[in-house]
């Protein structure tokens, strides 16, 4: 019977341009869409039929019924692309107050917002949709900040713990409508530095597990203490200010990870998110940050935020020899060190001193990060000099007796030296074991790719 039905339906939708079959959909369109249960095909059948002037005088003669017998919420902004039917809605808004739930309040005032000229109407009966809107926030009070901000100051003042909870694109875009809104000067200072640099992440490209870990980074970012916050973004205004931008700068590049964000501002590298582990043994082959500082949260879904900065105009890319990268990995190891990604694309050289920021002194060393360990001294920063070899990314530094995460992304010659090496044997065996292949027999095949099997 489904079968039939849908048969039926493609039939309708070949030939709606009889005038024929458009007559008889017509006068049975109440009834088709009883009839009609997937929500893509009712939209489809819509679409086509507004082309057509005779079909579109009956949609707008029947446009509740078609809303109440499909239940389709998407089709509100569809069939409000006849501006016959749009002013009819806006000017009827208190039916969708009464046809709206609370499992769907929020996704009418959604599709109500994407009316062109919808603003002032949806602004006129906030008091109403917002008894029932529970999410899509930014579509009430963004236009009752642009038409009603004499009113919009009070219910943003009121609610405005609330609003925190709505998503980071809803929150900054309520922000940005903050603008120039009397008595709302306080929040809107406090938050358009980052909803500026959230818009020049470039979102469409992201899976789905990166757009989750975006909004987590930003709902943290939102929830933090204000000083926190203003700490946060001192240390990037700094770097921008430092490079003649601001966090409007469109040369601002970004890449989003699965933990965390990196902006490239100039030379410098600023990476924001959660690490599985923050705290790394010291040693003075590695690349000085210019700043680097763990943030203690509440939040379960981060429990550290990390906030670091490097300036690679300290340092360029360079070639390294086999025997370099096994000499700074034995370096290492003999420092009680195990660098878990040794590879070359890790290992930079100086163009200047590896000398420490001038903030860190004595006690406050531990600041960046270093372990507070009596094996890993740092009370006297060994300066490396210009052209010396430095390893560039932190991420897998660990102490050898409390190694705890790896990568796959090690050179050849260095897992070689673990397999022959009998202390490192058992490490390699791990690695083997963690990701089901021996790693040299793998990287003796050609174009591999790593990704699919990192963990």
């Amino acid at each position: 019977m489904k079968d039939k039905q849908q048969d039926y339906f493609n039939q309708i939708l070949k030939h709606l341009d009889k005038y024929h079959v458009r007559k008889t959909v017509n006068e049975n369109l109440s009834n088709l869409a009883l009839i009609v249960k997937k929500n893509k095909d009712i939209e489809i059948l819509i679409q086509q039929m507004l082309h057509y002037e005779d079909s579109a005088q009956t949609i707008r003669s029947q446009w509740r019924v078609i809303l109440d017998h499909t239940g389709n919420i998407n089709l509100i902004s569809l069939l409000g692309k006849d501006d016959v039917i749009r002013k009819e809605m806006l000017q009827n808004i208190p039916w969708f107050i009464q046809y709206a739930d609370f499992n769907n309040a929020g996704e009418i005032v959604y599709q109500l917002s994407k009316l062109d000229a919808s603003g002032e109407a949806i602004a006129h009966h906030f008091e109403a949709l917002n008894q029932y809107c529970f999410i899509h926030k930014d579509c009430l009070y963004v236009p009752l900040l642009q038409f009603r901000p004499e009113m919009a100051t009070e219910k943003v003042k009121k609610n405005f713990e609330v609003l925190k909870l709505c998503g980071p694109e809803e929150f900054f875009s309520m922000i940005k409508a903050m603008k120039n809104v009397k008595g709302l000067e306080m929040e809107y200072q406090q938050y358009t530095f980052w909803a500026n640099l959230y818009s020049q992440l470039q979102m469409p490209q992201c899976n789905q597990y990166q757009k989750e870990n975006v909004g987590s980074i930003f709902r943290q970012i939102i929830y933090d203490k204000d000083d926190i916050r203003r700490e946060k973004q001192m240390i990037i205004e700094a770097v921008l200010a430092q490079e003649n931008m601001d966090s409007h700068a469109p040369c601002i590049q970004t890449q989003i990870g699965y933990n965390s964000i990196v902006l490239k501002i100039g030379d410098k590298i600023i990476k924001m998110g959660r690490k599985k582990e923050f705290e790394i043994p010291y040693h003075p082959k590695i690349m000085m940050p210019k700043f680097r500082k763990k943030y203690k949260t509440n939040r379960q879904f981060m429990p550290n935020f990390i906030l670091e900065v490097f300036d690679y105009g300290m340092v360029e890319p360079t070639d390294v020899s086999d025997e370099e990268l096994l000499n700074i990995f034995q370096t290492l190891e003999e420092a009680g060190i195990f660098w878990g990604d040794a590879k070359k694309d890790n290992v930079v050289r100086l163009k200047e001193d590896n000398t420490i920021a001038p903030y860190i002194k004595g006690e406050d060393f531990n600041m960046v990060g270093f372990l507070k360990d009596e094996r890993f001294p740092t009370e006297q920063h060994q300066v490396l000099k210009k052209g010396e070899l430095v390893i560039s990314d932190l991420d897998f530094l660990q102490p050898e007796s409390q190694i705890n995460h790896y990568s796959l992304h090690i050179d050849k010659v260095i897992l070689r030296y673990m397999n022959a090496n009998r202390k490192k044997k058992k490490m390699y065996d791990l690695i083997c074991r963690t990701y089901g292949i021996d790693p040299i027999n793998h990287l003796e095949k050609k174009n591999v790719q790593w990704n699919e099997y990192e963990k």
